[in-house]
């Protein structure tokens, strides 16, 4: 029975061990790109996908003009939103700051810049998106941090920077 409880004690003590986002072993890599992809990465990200399609939804085309590539957004909707994107915010940094060596603080940090990008917040958004451009790991999160900054710039008539 002894050795029961002295093996639970010891398990229970590894896995609050692995818990250390200052180590960068195996299992706390693994602990750390679970809990960011599937807590706080998945909630941002659903939030940021809810967000698009009722912009989607609210969009009606103007067809006595020329048609958008992307859907407008509307200040009035988004500011209705605001609880809304303060949430993929909240989610999205608790990726970043509480799970460091994982590989989702780039996923994380770009649902950040979307979440400026539609507060109309265009200098942060811009910086984020320029940051993961450079410093991404991964190629997707580069392409569409690029897509997103030559957007960005696009709907602030600054083609000379969308276009280098």
């Amino acid at each position: 029975m002894n050795r029961i409880i002295f093996l639970l004690l010891f398990l229970c003590s590894m896995v609050l061990l692995s818990c250390s986002s200052e180590r960068n072993t195996f299992t706390n890599r693994l602990f750390h790109n679970t809990t960011a992809k599937y807590n706080a990465y998945y909630y941002a990200n659903e939030k940021i996908q809810e967000l698009e399609t009722a912009i989607a939804t609210n969009h009606r085309e103007d067809f006595s003009q020329v048609l958008p590539v992307f859907y407008t957004i509307d200040s009035a909707f988004i500011d209705s939103n605001e609880e809304l994107l303060g949430e993929v915010r909240s989610f999205a940094s608790k990726a970043v700051d509480w799970h460091r060596i994982s590989k989702w603080v780039g996923p994380s940090y770009f649902l950040i810049g979307m979440a400026d990008y539609y507060e109309a917040k265009f200098d942060d958004a811009s910086n984020t998106f320029k940051y993961l451009n450079v410093n991404g790991k991964k190629k997707d999160i580069r392409h569409r941090s690029l897509i997103q900054l030559m957007r960005l710039f696009t709907d602030l008539d600054n083609f000379d920077d969308a276009a280098y």
